[in-house]
């Protein structure tokens, strides 16, 4: 099988594909499972709607597609609206999660089926589905069959077939969902390398938040059928914007807490079951007295012997080991403390070392004050 560096090289195209979606919504009866979702894509540009089952991620893909009739709002590519239009004229390639192959049809049968559709002269036909082949380096495979080929070759089939007419735009459902953990890996390397290449615009739905931050440009994070935050893949696992990005991406410590004043830009808060105050990143949306959460990821708290905390951190927090769970790389380990359970990520082979880790053991727990966020309790 050839190298990455010995795949067909795609053609340069000009940036197209400036899609908005202004104020779409859609309704089952009286359920709306998408409001008023505003969301613009730059030509060119990748990016994954992300959520829990069911907040409304695949039914605006659908909807952009036109699968779906949206109940209100407008669905644009550069500029020209594309509710009128119906599936075929829209100049969208999608993958949907089967992938959708046609079973009795050989592969270069399948790629080619959108170009027949289109009807394109047999001789250029040939001559795209060999290029899009050659891109997802399955040109050896055109004259099998779909149920002749493994699940990663299936999923590149599909992914010919929904770039060999040079669409606009390309959609992507969940198309790794089928894959086992390694392939899956491999794909998303594999498919973000031929999406660059291709300079094509892409929205990608998935509920996996690791797949989301590995390909994406930019991630809008759904709920309940709205957009709770659309940035980068850095800033939404940094500066999450409501509690639920935050709780949604990556492992999350919760605290209950007050807010007991301000001081250098930062928050000054007390950790129910702890009487002394440590600091964290400020939020504008309270008040000194408001009840908090607070939020710290595991990977962001140290574990140091008594003493002082080194300049800039904050937690004074002590806890003894309850459990500890190995996973290579790093030790998950979970420690008791009068604010509750605590799970703390350590590297095995640095200056947060588990190694002298051991169940019962006593530490004291610290990181630094912009690693705690804090939001509403009712949040």
């Amino acid at each position: 099988m050839k190298s990455m560096s010995q795949t067909v090289e795609a053609p340069v195209r000009t940036a197209r594909g400036h899609l908005v979606i202004a104020g779409l919504e859609k309704a089952y009866q009286s359920q709306k499972v998408v409001e008023n979702l505003d969301l613009e894509v730059q030509p060119g540009e990748f990016v994954a709607l992300l959520g829990p089952s069911g907040c409304g991620k695949t039914t605006v893909l659908r909807a952009v597609a036109g699968l779906v009739q949206p109940s209100a709002g407008d669905i644009r590519v550069d500029g020209i609206s594309l509710l009128r239009r119906p599936i075929y004229k829209r100049d969208l390639g999608m993958v949907f999660q089967s992938y959708a192959l046609f079973p009795h049809l050989k592969v270069r049968d399948n790629v080619a089926f959108g170009l027949k559709m289109r009807g394109a002269p047999k001789q250029e036909s040939d001559r795209l589905v060999r290029e899009a082949l050659g891109l997802v380096r399955m040109e050896g495979f055109s004259e099998r069959y779909p149920g002749q080929l493994s699940g990663g070759q299936q999923q590149r089939v599909a992914l010919a077939r929904a770039i060999v007419t040079n669409p606009t735009a390309l959609l992507l459902d969940e198309p790794f969902s089928a894959l086992d953990a390694k392939l899956r890996e491999s794909m998303q390397v594999e498919l973000r390398q031929l999406q660059k290449r291709l300079g094509i615009t892409t929205i990608f739905v998935t509920h996996d938040q690791h797949e989301a931050m590995t390909m994406a440009d930019r991630i809008a994070v759904m709920n309940a059928g709205r957009i709770e935050q659309f940035d980068s893949p850095q800033a939404i696992y940094e500066q999450p914007s409501t509690l639920f990005v935050a709780e949604f991406i990556g492992k999350t410590n919760r605290f209950s807490g007050t807010l007991k004043g301000r001081e250098g830009g930062q928050a000054l808060i007390q950790l129910a079951g702890n009487d002394k105050l440590c600091r964290a990143r400020d939020n504008p949306q309270l008040q000194v007295g408001d009840s908090i959460l607070a939020i710290v990821r595991p990977e962001k708290i140290s574990l140091m012997g008594d003493g002082a905390m080194p300049n800039g951190y904050t937690g004074l927090m002590t806890g003894n080991i309850s459990e500890i769970i190995f996973t290579g790389e790093k030790s998950m380990l979970f420690l008791s403390s009068p604010c509750g359970n605590v799970a703390v990520a350590a590297h095995n082979d640095s200056h947060r070392t588990a190694a002298g880790a051991t169940s019962g053991k006593r530490f004291q727990l610290g990181w630094n004050a912009s690693d705690m966020l804090i939001f509403p309790l009712q949040s």
